[in-house]
């Protein structure tokens, strides 16, 4: 009787990349079930993809109907496969809520500077994460009032830049103008982050995913979960992360 072996999460993430780095059929689920055989309750799945000297936040958002139901005390396990060889791959894990009266961020407008030259809004800690939704009060300087915005660089406590989806390419600025800024109903707290080392260095055959896991509780939850990854080097190559979620 011929006995089958089952692969670690290694080889699993391995599979999906090929001798040049690209994902193989954009992580296609059919060929990741073929060679996978000894995990758990798997969640989600899901992989981004970067050019060549692309230098932008990429998100996969979660669904918690995909997850069915997390509870507040249960785990899971995130694994992210990193296909380059030349950069290690951040990946900040967050939650999506609904905003109430209660939440720590009010849902009251408060006065900011939007900056041309750097395209940034200033705000005195402005307490927002990576992935956060916010509007503005008044049409200006290259935004729509109500429209929903995304945080997408946190320069700093007082600095931040947003885009019109996650982890889109930050608006630019068209003046330096006053305008007032909101959370919106939808934005992201963050639970934890991890990094992903670069790949093994590519051999005669495919090179190795670079892979780490964490394990973290009660995600996602609220309105689902975010995954929000940054090369540690923009200047790279074409390079792709995949990631999966599975019960602990």
């Amino acid at each position: 009787m011929t006995e089958t072996k089952m692969k670690t999460s290694e080889q699993v993430l391995n599979c999906v990349f090929d001798a040049t780095n690209n994902v193989i059929n954009n992580a296609d689920a059919d060929l990741l079930a073929a060679c996978v055989a000894d995990r758990n309750e798997v969640l989600f799945r899901g992989c981004v993809e970067w050019t060549e000297n692309e230098d932008s936040l990429k998100t996969l958002i979660a669904p918690v109907t995909n997850a069915g139901a997390i509870g507040e005390g249960e785990q899971v396990i995130i694994t992210g496969g990193n296909g380059s060889p030349n950069t290690a791959i951040t990946c900040t894990i967050a939650n999506l809520v609904q905003l109430s009266g209660s939440d720590t961020l009010p849902l009251t407008a408060r006065v900011c500077t939007m900056i041309n030259s750097v395209d940034t809004i200033v705000l005195t800690d402005h307490g927002f994460t990576l992935g956060q939704a916010i509007s503005f009060g008044t049409t200006v300087g290259g935004v729509t009032a109500g429209t929903t915005y995304y945080v997408v660089a946190v320069v700093s406590s007082n600095t931040f830049q947003f885009s019109d989806s996650r982890g889109g390419d930050p608006v630019e600025a068209t003046a330096d103008v006053a305008n007032t800024v909101i959370v919106a109903s939808e934005y992201s707290i963050l639970v934890d982050d991890f990094t992903i080392p670069a790949a093994a260095a590519a051999t005669t055959s495919s090179p190795a995913a670079g892979v780490e896991s964490v394990v973290v509780t009660g995600w996602p939850n609220g309105l689902g979960g975010a995954l929000i990854f940054a090369k540690t080097d923009p200047s790279v190559d074409a390079c792709a992360v995949f990631v999966e979620v599975r019960r602990a």
